[in-house]
């Protein structure tokens, strides 16, 4: 079981101790606009897949 938070600006920090895993991501998105573009993009669920296909590789 994994667990985490996102926050509003982007900020994202995630636990699994499957992986003894901690991951933390840090951003600044503008305040109080949300644009569909940035939302689009998925910045935080492509770079958790990143993080967990480098685990599963073991790098």
């Amino acid at each position: 079981l994994s667990y985490g938070h996102t926050g509003y600006t982007g900020t994202c920090v995630w636990v699994d101790p499957k992986y003894n895993l901690v991951y933390i991501f840090l951003s600044n998105r503008v305040y109080p606009k949300v644009t569909e573009r940035l939302s689009s993009l998925r910045i935080r669920p492509r770079i958790q897949d990143v993080v967990y296909r480098a685990i599963e590789k073991g790098l």
